[in-house]
């Protein structure tokens, strides 16, 4: 009689594979689960960066209409400026004893220049031996004022300043160069300069020659 040898039943898994097959599912679905976290912190992160940049858009939009409503307002002040000014229509020397004692300038705006307030125009004259600094005065000349009237613009035919001494686009202004003693004492052949300084804008720079000769009275230099 043969002895009956039974195999052995290899579809049970011993303890250590069912172990390790355990272990290896575990790990997988916890693998899973942290792609799922990763998933959603990624969104979040995502998010967070989106807020930020539209909040830092929105900063630099403002900004940038700002600095365009500034530049806008440099353009228009620097156009201002610059068509801001005095025009000089035609001096006028006395002479006396062959040489000039007094200039009279005529001024009137530039055209499309805003009014010019008379009492902050400076003006400098310069010639060969001498250089005088004169600021407005409505009543008379000195070596360090210059006087100032309306020659013609006013509706009235009295043409006084007002207490504001503002020059409009219609006036014409008179002013008259002279010395403490009435006499500038200029000679014949004589350069002068003259440089009127608004208080804002563009300065006025007048150049003359006298003639060489000059005859008592009054004559016209340019």
């Amino acid at each position: 009689m043969h002895n009956l040898i039974i195999p052995p039943d290899n579809t049970k898994a011993r303890p250590g594979e069912r172990a390790a097959r355990e272990g290896a599912q575990m790990r997988k679905r916890l693998s899973k689960d942290s792609w799922g976290d990763a998933g959603i912190g990624t969104t979040v992160l995502f998010i967070t960066m989106v807020l930020t940049a539209t909040g830092a858009a929105s900063v630099v939009i403002e900004q940038t209409t700002e600095q365009q409503a500034q530049a806008s307002t440099t353009a228009i002040d620097a156009l201002v400026d610059v068509s801001k000014g005095l025009w000089v229509l035609q001096v006028l020397g006395h002479a006396s004893g062959g040489e000039v004692d007094r200039l009279e300038v005529y001024l009137k705006l530039q055209p499309g220049s805003p009014e010019v307030d008379m009492d902050d125009v400076a003006l400098l004259m310069t010639c060969r031996d001498r250089r005088q600094d004169m600021t407005f005065n409505s009543t008379s000349a000195s070596s360090s004022t210059y006087l100032c009237q309306l020659a013609m613009g006013r509706s009235d035919a009295s043409q006084q300043w007002d207490e504001y001494h503002v020059l409009g686009y219609m006036d014409v202004a008179k002013v008259t160069i002279s010395d403490d003693d009435g006499d500038l004492g200029l000679g014949s052949n004589e350069h002068v300069s003259l440089l009127f300084l608004p208080a804002s804008g563009l300065g006025l720079e007048y150049g003359l020659r006298l003639p060489l000769i000059c005859q008592d009275g009054w004559f016209v230099i340019s």
